[in-house]
């Protein structure tokens, strides 16, 4: 979570690498089957327990940062970089969001930022007023919530306001069941993720950016 991807040495009539988001969810074979309405470039790449995976790197880089009193060398980097950053975090996760934000009709969604926007444009014909609407009431509940009260979470308000006025008044938006299909209701069983080497190798430099990010904003 768009989470840049880099690309080099390509050659004459060598094909560009497909790039695809970070992390989502993953299908359990190896062979990956496109759903309705979805290719398989708009798959995920490591799924949740590449996330997991992730996290649990980012957590030790921070003891480990935190033991060797790295924390003292965040007062030497200007105000401005460390606003920078975030602002742009900001922009790439908001830039993920406006296929679901204007409810666009699209198979995938590119992964640089140009390519992403210019996707967009091309697909605005296809915005839904309906996920337009319940995107604009819930930016506004979020807004207004504070307001009215400070012990419960605002979020929490959207999330259950929003669910409900989509079933209620069925509305054409698209959702949780409809993207991601039915879920188990049983608990899962709790295992280990992949800690393999090269998996750790692969997920180290997400886990740096993550780690970092915690660090300066908190």
């Amino acid at each position: 979570g768009d989470r840049a991807h880099l690309a080099g040495g390509q050659g004459a009539g060598r094909p560009r690498p497909r790039r695809t988001p970070l992390f989502a969810r993953r299908s359990p074979s190896p062979v990956r089957r496109p759903s309705a309405g979805r290719s398989p470039a708009g798959r995920t790449r490591y799924g949740v327990d590449g996330l997991t995976v992730c996290t649990v790197l980012a957590g030790v880089l921070l003891i480990a940062m935190g033991l060797a009193r790295f924390g003292g060398a965040i007062k030497f980097i200007p105000y401005p970089v460390i606003t920078g950053f975030t602002s742009g975090i900001a922009v790439i996760i908001f830039s993920s969001q406006v296929k679901d934000l204007l409810g666009l009709r699209m198979d995938a969604v590119p992964g640089p930022f140009v390519a992403k926007w210019s996707a967009y444009a091309a697909a605005l014909r296809s915005v839904s007023p309906a996920a337009v609407a319940v995107s604009l009431v819930s930016l506004a509940i979020l807004v207004a919530w504070p307001r009215v009260s400070r012990r419960v979470p605002g979020p929490i308000v959207v999330i259950l306001a929003a669910s409900l006025a989509v079933a209620a008044l069925g509305l054409p938006v698209e959702t949780i069941g409809s993207r991601f299909g039915s879920f188990h209701a049983a608990i899962p069983r709790p295992h280990l993720p992949d800690l393999s080497l090269d998996r750790v190798r692969e997920l180290f430099p997400a886990a740096v950016t993550v780690a970092l990010l915690a660090a300066l904003v908190a």
